[in-house]
């Protein structure tokens, strides 16, 4: 293939070539030497760049549909605004590359380095992140709808007012990323390690969270409705006015958590650990909450309503001014009250 004076073979050595708006689709660039290439706005659609050395170049709206990259070096590469869609970028390295506002949809990018990686506003969607390494990467505003992030190292990476809805995230590592206002609708995050992640006003409603860990997560008025938190870690946790209606937090572990004006309205509690909890000025209101262990729980101005506590563990809570109890129907059978400040500031025998 002959491009401006260019005779492009195989293996090419095209090291900071000039070929920006070049018509190379289709090209057989395996193994080509690329590095800091200008590539801008060619076409390379459906071209193989396979194990193509593309470090520095620039590939801005470049056309890379259906292009083959598999264990392509692309680090420092600029890609902005290029297209990638249905690519195959599997086991790419782009550490450090450029792809804010990139067409990424429905690639493969499974197990591609995209560590420190500028994705911005790029469409993500439906795209296969299986086992990527994407820490510190920059996803603000970025559309993962759909994709396939399980087992993929998100550690510190910033999804701020990013959409992730009905994507899987199955242990997937999001532990000190940032999911501020991050919308995660429907997402299967289960056992995924989210310890020390700040997802502050995220919507996690009807998220899959079962087995998830989330040790001093911050969860503050986040919406976690209909979400299904069974069995996970949730110790120190801060979930400060979140939203935990309809919520299935059974058998889950939020000893020592900032549960402060919560809303867990029909939720299901039911062998939560809430030891040494604040959960002041929550909304328990129907709650069950059968063999719950709230030892040395703050349930000050609690609503406890028609909650189920039946054989729950209140020894030493604190449960002043909180509404339930005998004029409330509340269900108190075998609940142990030991030491318990009572509604009326009288301790329990």
């Amino acid at each position: 293939m002959e491009v401006r004076g260019y005779l492009i073979k195989r293996g090419e050595n095209l090291y900071r070539a000039t070929l920006s708006g070049a018509d190379l689709s289709n090209a057989d660039l395996l193994g080509a030497n690329l590095i800091k290439a200008n590539l801008s706005d060619a076409n390379l659609s459906d071209s193989s760049l396979t194990w193509a050395e593309l470090s520095g170049a620039n590939l801005s709206r470049a056309n890379l549909r259906r292009a083959t990259l598999a264990g392509a070096l692309l680090s420092d590469a600029k890609l902005i605004s290029s297209i990638l869609s249905d690519a195959s970028l599997f086991r790419a390295n782009l550490t450090d590359a450029d792809l804010s506002n990139a067409n990424l949809s429905d690639a493969n990018l499974s197990n591609a380095i995209l560590a420190k990686a500028i994705l911005s506003g790029a469409d993500l969607s439906n795209a296969n992140l299986f086992g990527a390494n994407l820490i510190a990467a920059d996803l603000v505003k970025a559309n993962l709808s759909g994709a396939d992030l399980s087992e993929a190292n998100l550690s510190r990476a910033n999804f701020t007012n990013a959409v992730i809805s009905d994507a899987r995230l199955l242990r997937a590592n999001l532990s000190r990323a940032v999911l501020t206002n991050t919308k995660l609708l429907r997402v299967n995050l289960t056992d995924a390690f989210l310890s020390n992640t700040n997802m502050t006003k995220a919507n996690l409603s009807d998220a899959n969270l079962s087995g998830a860990i989330l040790v001093r997560a911050i969860l503050s008025k986040a919406n976690l409705s209909g979400a299904n938190l069974g069995n996970a870690n949730m110790f120190s946790a801060n979930l400060f006015k979140a939203n935990l209606s309809n919520a299935d937090l059974s058998n889950a572990n939020l000893s020592s958590a900032n549960l402060f004006e919560v809303n867990f309205e029909l939720a299901n509690l039911r062998g939560v650990n809430f030891e040494q909890a604040n959960l002041e000025n929550s909304n328990l209101r129907g709650v069950n909450l059968e063999g719950a262990n709230l030892a040395g729980a703050d349930l000050v101005s609690v609503n406890l309503r028609g909650a189920n506590l039946s054989r729950a563990n209140l020894l030493h809570a604190r449960l002043n001014s909180s509404s339930f109890l005998r004029n409330d129907s509340a269900d108190l059978v075998d609940a142990k009250l030991t030491g318990a400040i009572m509604p009326d500031g009288s301790i329990h025998d």
